[in-house]
This record gives structure tokens, sequence and C-alpha cells, in this order.
């Protein structure tokens, strides 16, 4: 629930439309457990999945989990990452 995740939600829950009409489908990953994701997807009307990663497997398998510079100091944790994929028939 931090703003740049928040901001960065809303961005993708204003333009599901536009996304799904070019085939893109929106979904959240996040390490937070499942009742902390209902509250930030009920408090920001979010209308895609948010997935809850508690042991950050997905995160780390695509690199969105690991050691970043946050205020001048390494940190180990979320790499804020999107992915884009076309759906397949």
């Amino acid at each position: 629930m931090t703003p740049g995740c928040t901001t960065q939600a809303c961005d993708f829950r204003d333009s599901l439309d536009s996304l799904a009409a070019n085939g893109i489908a929106v979904v959240g990953v996040s390490p937070d457990k499942p009742e902390k994701l209902a509250k930030f997807r009920d408090r920001d009307a979010l209308t895609f999945p948010l997935l809850s990663d508690i042991d950050r497997s997905v995160l780390t398998a695509y690199g969105a989990y690991g050691e970043k510079t946050m205020y001048g100091k390494k940190v180990t944790g979320v790499i804020r990452s999107t992915f884009a994929s076309t759906r397949r028939a």
C-alpha cells in the first residue's frame, strides 16, 4: 500500500479496457499476505487479480526480487517490475 504501488496499481486499473483491447491481461504479484492484498484491492477498487507470493518464488523466478539500492543503501526486496505478454489462443 505504498504510494508507488498505489499509483502503479491505479494506473493499470484505469487502463484495463485499453490493455484488454490489445489482448493484455493484468495480474499483480506481491509477497504480502492475501488479507493485506484484499484490503489494498478494496481500498483502491482494483479490478484485476492480486496474487500473494509469500515465499517469493514467482518474484524470484521473474527477477523481481533481490538486491536493489534504496536511498543509497543496498537492500534485498521487491524490484518493481512490469512484464507484458499478449494472450495466445
